[in-house]
């Protein structure tokens, strides 16, 4: 078995490249994510609202 240094260089250099893709695609993931999250969060806090507003009609027809 021979050990060909250009060919070692090409498969360093194109492991590199998928490298830095990757990594792209990481930073992609965690800004979606993040997205994600704080539309999450804006969807329990409308979530929570209703409920607090809807207990409060409640709390008045009651107490007609």
């Amino acid at each position: 078995m021979t050990f060909n240094i250009q060919d070692e260089e090409k498969k360093l250099k194109d492991a590199s490249k998928i490298l830095v893709k990757v990594s792209e695609q990481e930073k992609v993931v965690k800004k979606k994510q993040t997205e994600f999250e704080k539309e999450n969060q804006k969807l329990e806090d409308m979530k929570n609202e209703y409920l607090r507003l809807t207990k409060q009609v409640i709390i008045k027809e009651e107490t007609k």
